[in-house]
């Protein structure tokens, strides 16, 4: 099995009763499910190891698909569309050519019921630029000097070049993750297991059951709000493979619902002329410097899901990442 080069202590996480969620050895904060819907766990099968589970660590495709489905964005793109508009936000815009303004709504919470405020949004932006983790993704945030917060709901974004119509698209992407400012570290990366203990979610799903590339659960969060209000299935359990071949046998013989991350050209090429399977494409959002932008977004590539009969509801966003909650079958 594939790791990162930050080592991770085995760890599995369990939900020790129907609304809560534990972490062996220690006390886990409890995280009230989502209403059940109709539809069973989807299976998701990845390739793609996670690095870290923390955003300011990583930056790679594995990690993203699994920080895309729990944390919160200012802004996203709504399904089927590659406009990047307000997620988490409730307005976002620019309101003087360095001043990019962001208003969240009111009542904001996290799965673990800390209060999600623009003290958390600020703490994100700013451990993310102090941490400058190699293998995360501050570099793209290189236009900002410094936020603002008025008050709890406004966050104003101070930028180096003036008109900056990446800045929404940065937001949208890897570098624009919120974490609750209660659990996570301001100065270093924190664990996996601190994450998942602290029940730190604010994204479509929390984590239920985590072990480290291996297995993880995911269960739906009642107190997310953005673009998509309720996941459309009963939870996600992403199975990890430690190659291409063993992934693409999986969808074959029906062990997953939807293939995504780390498959090989080749095997798509193979699946997608199967009875059965239908292969979904995007374009992957890459970033490329510039003297005055150090990164920028820009199209390099696609990246690739493929479906098992009946499983609907395949979506890749703007960032090209799997959007598990529409999923369904």
């Amino acid at each position: 099995m594939p790791r990162s080069r930050r080592p991770q202590p085995a760890i599995l996480i369990t939900a020790t009763a129907a609304v809560a969620v534990a972490v062996s050895g220690c006390g886990g904060a409890e995280v009230e499910q989502a209403a059940s819907t109709e539809v069973g766990p989807i299976v998701i099968g990845t390739a793609a190891p996670v690095t870290a589970l923390d955003p300011a660590a990583s930056s790679d495709a594995g990690s993203r698909l699994l920080q895309a489905q729990v944390f919160p964005y200012l802004l996203g793109s709504a399904p089927g569309s590659s406009e990047v508009v307000p997620d988490l936000a409730e307005s976002a815009e620019f309101t003087a050519p360095t001043q990019y303004t962001v208003t969240l709504p009111a009542g904001l919470t996290w799965a673990n019921g800390h209060d999600l405020t623009s003290s958390d949004v600020k703490f994100s932006f700013d451990r993310q630029l102090r941490i400058a983790d190699e293998e995360g993704p501050s570099a793209m945030l290189a236009n900002i000097t410094w936020l603002d917060t008025p008050d709890d709901r406004t966050i104003v974004f101070n930028l180096r070049t003036e008109n900056d119509r990446t800045f929404p698209q940065v937001l949208a992407g890897a570098a624009g993750a919120i974490v609750d400012e209660e659990v996570f570290s301001a100065h270093g990366a924190t664990t996996d297991a601190a994450i998942v203990g602290g029940s730190a979610f604010g994204g479509p799903y929390a984590i239920q059951t985590y072990t480290f590339n291996e297995l993880v659960d995911l269960v739906p969060n009642p107190s997310y709000s953005g673009l998509i209000d309720t996941a459309q299935n009963d939870g996600v359990r992403i199975d990890f493979f430690d190659a291409s071949s063993e992934l693409s046998s999986a969808i074959r013989d029906g062990d997953v619902d939807v293939a995504y991350g780390g498959l090989s050209a080749g095997d798509v090429e193979e699946l997608g002329a199967e009875d059965g399977l239908t292969v979904h494409e995007a374009p992957v959002a890459a970033a490329h410097g510039t003297p005055d932008m150090p990164e920028v977004p820009a199209i390099e590539g696609t990246q690739v899901a493929v479906a098992a009969a009946g499983v609907e509801g395949v979506q890749l966003d703007a960032s090209s990442t799997l959007r598990m909650s529409l999923l369904t079958r």
